[in-house]
């Protein structure tokens, strides 16, 4: 087997972005440059084995970021693709009987270069990378290969944020849905749960768990700011530090300015109706973080109270509960969310109601660990059964429905349109 040596010479020393001594060449063992895919194709059997390998980083020793891959499946033909954030030098090797056909490794950043003594094609991809097997660049990763080699499955998948200096790909991980490219898939869903989302004209269009009845989709206004009255008669939606009050029916709007006295807002983050007190409440991370109370009734300012630092990015009243809920830093829940409940009325009193996981979530919704995006382009939609989570970032996601029936502790896929991440 091939085992790191790493000795000072300058060859490759600025293709391979290392800090620190280049790798020796070797009689058995030398600096494999890829070449880029188009313009030098190469032709896999239609068995081959698609193994891929993705972390953000790896162990640096010595000033060095290598990682040590040996494939050892005997009789198989295996197709080790590689990928990373920051630049490795991939050391390859097999173990007798083991056919590696070619190496595909990611060239986002800069041409690859792989340290081995095999005779086997190495070819430049463009991959996003990814380090995580429920994130979108691993979906896309995925699709990718399909579209350039007609993959229908990956045979495995190794990936960290800090990937090991050493790796053996030994097996065929079966039964894992994630690897299949159209993973995951709606499940059947309960016909009878129907919500409302407010569009940017003011209407409301009809969604079931299977998506719009009509089948048409009208992007909604996102629920941070606006909010519509359970009547349907007026429209409240906080700007300037007023509460913007307009009339469907007339379009005239009235504007109350919050008092002078009163927390200024910060980061707003969501809107809410009360039906059971008429009141409309909005959520902020200014500071640590607020709830600020409006009398729908009286168009007068009540009040606000902090929320104690805990962090909400959408809010919504589920009249079951009577209680304000919010989701909560999802990256932070692994592939879950956490839904924040808040007390209406006097004091927050905020805490977590449940910790759902959203079956493959980040793969439909577009993003990773860590994306931003979804503090705002996350709807919380409670109903009578459970709530609805609905997903969109008009860039890589089509819009996404999971369901979380209540006293659940998972959220199931319903409804995906890849449509609009084209």
């Amino acid at each position: 087997m091939i085992r790191s040596r790493i000795a000072a010479v300058a060859v490759g020393m600025l293709s391979i972005g290392l800090v620190g001594p280049a790798p020796a060449q070797t009689d058995d063992m030398r600096l494999v440059a890829a070449e880029p895919l188009a313009g030098n194709p190469v032709a896999l059997p239609a068995f081959a084995e698609f193994h891929l390998v993705g972390g953000y980083e790896t162990v640096v020793t010595d000033g060095r970021s290598v990682v040590a891959i040996t494939v050892d499946r005997p009789g198989a033909a295996v197709v080790p693709v590689l990928t990373s954030y920051e630049t490795i030098l991939w050391e390859l090797d097999a173990t007798p009987g083991t056919e590696i056909v070619a190496v595909l490794a990611d060239g986002s950043e800069q041409r690859p270069d792989i340290l081995t003594a095999l005779d086997v094609p190495v070819r430049q991809l463009d991959l996003p990378p990814f380090y995580r097997h429920d994130s979108a660049n691993f979906g896309a990763s995925l699709q990718r290969l399909r579209e350039e080699f007609g993959m229908d499955r990956a045979a495995g998948v190794v990936s960290d944020y800090r990937l090991p200096a050493s790796i053996t790909i030994s097996e065929v991980q079966r039964g894992s849905p994630h690897l299949d490219p159209d993973w995951p898939q709606p499940t059947q869903a309960d016909p009878a749960v129907r919500v409302s989302l407010l569009t940017g004209d003011g209407t409301l269009q009809d969604w079931t768990l299977t998506g719009p009845p009509d089948g048409r989709f009208n992007a909604p206004v996102p629920p941070h700011t606006v909010v519509r009255s359970p009547d349907g008669a007026h429209i409240y939606e906080f700007a300037n530090n007023a509460m913007v009050i307009r009339s469907i029916e007339t379009d005239e709007t009235r504007i109350v300015p919050m008092p002078s006295d009163m927390e200024r807002v910060s980061w707003p983050q969501g809107i809410a109706y009360d039906t059971r007190r008429d009141e409309v409440a909005l959520v902020t991370l200014g500071g640590e973080g607020f709830l600020y109370r409006f009398d729908a009734g009286t168009e007068q300012w009540i009040g606000a109270r902090s929320m104690d630092n805990f962090d909400l990015y959408t809010l919504a009243y589920d009249p079951v509960e009577d209680l304000y809920v919010g989701i909560g830093e999802w990256w932070r829940s692994g592939p879950g969310m956490s839904i924040i409940a808040v007390l209406p009325g006097g004091t927050p009193s905020p805490r977590v109601l449940v910790q759902p996981e959203l079956v493959g979530f980040a793969r439909v919704a577009g993003v990773d660990p860590g994306d931003r995006r979804l503090d705002r382009n996350v709807w919380l939609i409670p109903t009578e059964r459970g709530y609805l989570f609905f997903a969109w970032t008009d860039d890589r996601g089509g819009p996404g429905l999971w369901w979380l029936p209540r006293g659940a502790t998972s959220a199931a896929l319903t409804y995906r349109s890849d449509a609009l991440a084209e």
